[in-house]
Formats: structure tokens, C-alpha cells, sequence
């Protein structure tokens, strides 16, 4: 059987406390209580928050290619993993 491994956090006091309370209210240790909360965040993360990012990126960069000009339409192949001031860091080089 795997083990678990150990991480260790620090908090405020008033949100350890919260997170105690919260632990309560489930029947669970913090421990546990705070593994739980953290397997639904990256859960989330990566099921909800990113496609809905990566969605906004493309929406974005469509708008984007209709505010340059022709001339810079061909140079703006921006893709997913290329940042927006990248393109820009490149057309200050050209001028």
C-alpha cells in the first residue's frame, strides 16, 4: 500500500480556525478535511476553470487578429502557448 505523502501549510489563525471548524462540520480531521479540499480545487482546475480559460484565450485572440492591422495579421500566429507579449516583444524588433 502507497503512502501518503506529507505536505505542510501555514496559516493564519483565523483561517485554521475556519478550516478546524469546517473539518467539524464534516466528521473529518483537518488533515483530511484540507486533502478533501484540495482534490476538489485541482479537480476543478482542471475539469472546469481551464477549458473555460482556454476558451477566453481564443475568443481574445480572434478579437485581437480584427484589431491589427493586414499588416501584422500575418505575423500574428499566436498559438495557445505563445503570449500576447511575445508577439508584441517581436514587433517592437521589426520596427
Amino acid at each position: 500500500m502507497a503512502r501518503d505523502a506529507k505536505v505542510m501549510i501555514r496559516l493564519h489563525e483565523d483561517v485554521k480556525n475556519e478550516l478546524q471548524a469546517s473539518a467539524e462540520e464534516y466528521g473529518l480531521s483537518m488533515s483530511a478535511f484540507g486533502a478533501f479540499v484540495i482534490g476538489q480545487y485541482l479537480r476543478n482546475q482542471k475539469k472546469v476553470q481551464a477549458p473555460l480559460i482556454d476558451s477566453l484565450k481564443t475568443g481574445m485572440l480572434e478579437a485581437m487578429k480584427d484589431m491589427v492591422s493586414d499588416e501584422d495579421k500575418a505575423d500574428l500566429q499566436i498559438t495557445m502557448d505563445e503570449s500576447i507579449k511575445d508577439f508584441l516583444s517581436r514587433k517592437a524588433q521589426r520596427q
